[in-house]
């Protein structure tokens, strides 16, 4: 007589016919019945040690996928993905993490050659060429007077921009613009109509996002010293410019194709002279420091195109008043 014993095991909800322990082919006839007795009692011990490890097994199991489901269930963005009584995963949630990717600061470096500093920007692009006033050279040969003309009106300037485009940083860049300027004019035999001014200078600015109030802030300087060849003379000129944009309005004229920009800032202005007899307007003197707020208020239209009015979109102007205070001459 044979009789083949064996176990059938669910682990995780896995079904397996892999016995518990080795496989035993018994004779029967082999045995006392005392002995069977006992060999039956150590089958039926086994069987009940090892219903205890799978129902432990089993709350293992359950302790882990509860927890699991708590732990999604405290997840703001997870739990509001899961509708009342929707199934939950079976098991643990392993959280991905959002990668965080800063874009790369833009930088660039210019060097243009314009008829003035007015069509050098920093932070934004140069005016564009076919928009901008150019160098002019010239030479003129006038038959009549006798007269030749040599004309030099220019500028050269090195920009160079620094520019995070990372709006979570604070930090929003900075920017640099050395520039050479000539104006110059010799004629042969009209001494008196002679012009010959050289202008050293530079300007720039830095900004900052301000993260209370929501806007940003920028700090604008330059300085320059023009020297006049024909007259001997030197003048100096040096400003500080504080914008902070978050106190700027645009907007719209109701009823109107007419908007408006208005945009308060603080500023700080230097000049100077050598030249006899020469004062500056604002002190009476050869120096001058004025301090104080300062608001601009910039006029536009903004007509369809094909209108009858659509010539109002080159109109525009500005409206600047200084609350400054002299420093030299105290005056206000």
């Amino acid at each position: 007589m044979w009789m083949r014993t064996g176990l059938t095991i669910c682990i995780l909800g896995l079904v397996t016919t892999e016995p518990a322990f080795a496989e035993m082919w018994v004779d029967l006839d082999a045995y006392t019945p005392q002995q069977l007795s006992e060999m039956k009692q150590k089958r039926e011990s086994a069987k009940k040690q090892n219903s205890q490890k799978k129902e432990n097994s089993n709350a293992k199991v359950a302790s882990a996928t509860s927890s699991a489901v708590a732990a999604e269930a405290n997840q703001p963005t997870s739990a509001s993905k899961m509708t009342s009584g929707a199934a939950r995963p079976q098991g643990p949630i392993i959280a991905k993490a959002t990668p965080s990717f800063s874009p790369p600061p833009t930088t660039s470096f210019t060097v243009l050659l314009r008829k003035d500093f007015s069509d050098i920007t920093l932070f934004t692009s140069p005016t564009p060429t076919k928009n901008a006033t150019g160098a002019e050279f010239s030479l003129t040969r006038d038959l009549i007077a006798n007269n030749t003309t040599w004309l030099a009106d220019a500028t050269v300037a090195a920009a160079y921009s620094y520019l995070n485009e990372d709006i979570r940083q604070q930090f929003i860049g900075v920017a640099v613009a050395p520039y050479v300027m000539i104006d110059r004019q010799i004629n042969s035999t009209v001494a008196s109509q002679n012009v010959d001014q050289r202008t050293l200078g530079v300007s720039g600015e830095v900004g900052f996002r301000n993260l209370l109030l929501g806007g940003s802030d920028y700090l604008r300087g330059s300085g320059a010293e023009m020297v006049d060849n024909i007259k001997a003379t030197t003048v100096t000129h040096g400003a500080v410019e504080w914008l902070p944009t978050y106190t700027w309005l645009a907007a719209g004229v109701p009823g109107t194709y007419a908007n408006y920009n208005f945009t308060p800032e603080v500023e700080a202005q230097f000049d100077s002279t050598n030249q006899r007899g020469k004062t500056i307007l604002f002190s009476g003197q050869q120096d001058s420091l004025r301090l104080g707020p300062q608001a601009q208020l910039w006029l536009g239209f903004n007509p369809p195109n094909g209108s009858a009015v659509e010539f109002l979109s080159r109109l525009y102007g500005t409206l600047t008043y200084h609350w400054w205070t002299e420093m030299y001459s105290n005056k206000t």
